[in-house]
């Protein structure tokens, strides 16, 4: 049954040629993004969008979890799907892109690919990068170093079917970004509905950081559009809490500022 927070959401025309789990999922973060809820507003259940786009259960489940992997929903067990709290965000005039960052406060940003491989998708992932979980994607795993000590541990998720040359590519040397760019001729314009939370280090990645189990880690999300308005990439990046410092500027172009901290 919906409430007076689930009527809010409406379906619009679909549009002709979209898979249905994307159109539920743009016409979501529209209602959004227009304020037609308000966070901790519910929004309607898998059945009732099921419903309202003539689709199955499944398919809405899809458009959901994409928007919570993006920080814009949050599940409650035994409730139902709300709008996500605010959270830390920016304008997106610019692509975040940490290796540019850190140069422009004179660090030498260097990176140690740890796994690079082919895999099928998550149903959030296939879904933010517009793929079905039939297409493949290529997996990178990357511990970004300065001055040979860990600071950040990077996740990333591309369309193999675009960036499959990326395999044979040595991302010692050149950032992700240029490398897309280099594959595609694409430029990587725009970082969309990026979010910045807090967590705690787990054992594995505790190793890889060099820092303990347990030690406040800040996660970076957020998906990478090229200069087409077509989803490139998703990211995750996890840094250490107490080697680097988050910071927003009117002033700047830049969505985010980094204060590293060295010893």
């Amino acid at each position: 049954m919906m409430n007076r927070d689930t009527e809010r959401f409406r379906p619009h025309m679909k549009e002709v040629g979209k898979p249905i789990f994307i159109n539920i999922q743009e016409e979501l973060r529209n209602q959004i993004a227009v304020g037609a809820a308000a966070p901790g507003n519910r929004i309607p259940s898998e059945a009732e969008l099921a419903r309202q786009y003539s689709t199955s259960r499944m398919t809405a489940r899809r458009a959901i979890e994409a928007l919570v992997f993006e920080g814009l929903l949050v599940r409650k067990p035994g409730k139902g799907t709300y709008v996500a709290l605010p959270k830390v965000t920016h304008i997106p005039r610019s692509i975040f892109s940490l290796s540019e960052i850190m140069a422009k406060q004179g660090y030498q940003i260097t990176s140690k690919p740890i796994i690079k491989k082919v895999i099928k998708g998550s149903r959030s992932v296939s879904a933010s990068l517009h793929l079905t979980l039939d297409d493949e994607i290529i997996y990178l795993e990357r511990l970004r170093l300065i001055n040979g000590e860990p600071f950040a541990f990077s996740i990333s998720y591309l369309p193999l079917i675009v960036y499959k040359d990326i395999m044979d590519v040595d991302l010692n040397t050149l950032s992700i970004n240029k490398a897309m760019y280099e594959i595609s001729g694409k430029k990587m314009v725009m970082s969309s509905d990026d979010v910045i939370e807090v967590t705690e280090a787990t054992q594995q990645e505790a190793k890889g950081l060099r820092t303990r189990p347990g030690a406040a880690l800040f996660v970076l999300r957020g998906t990478v559009y090229d200069e087409d308005g077509k989803p490139a990439r998703v990211t995750k990046t996890l840094f250490r809490g107490d080697r680097v410092k988050f910071m927003t500027s009117a002033n700047s172009d830049e969505p985010f500022l980094i204060d590293y901290k060295e010893d």
